[in-house]
């Protein structure tokens, strides 16, 4: 989301944000895979939830499953 949807909404900004897109999907997931990695290594979150069908949601899982951590996947109409 656009900084201002957040100011918007009032919720806090992003604590992380790759900022990757406008490339082929297999690029996107090459380069957010090792960067979630790295924040996972750093983080060491208990469980990582992804939201969707989405490419982002494809590469926190495998960021996860690389760094051993939990993987929640939610669904049912969250966009909508």
């Amino acid at each position: 989301l656009r900084e201002q949807a957040f100011i918007d909404l009032g919720l806090a900004p992003p604590q992380v944000s790759l900022s990757i897109g406008g490339i082929p999907v297999s690029h996107q997931v090459a380069r957010m895979t090792p960067a979630l990695r790295a924040v996972f290594a750093r983080e060491r979150p208990s469980v990582v939830i992804v939201q969707g069908d989405t490419t982002s949601a494809l590469a926190g899982a495998l960021a996860a499953a690389a760094e051993g951590v939990a993987l929640a996947h939610i669904e049912a109409g969250l966009r909508s």
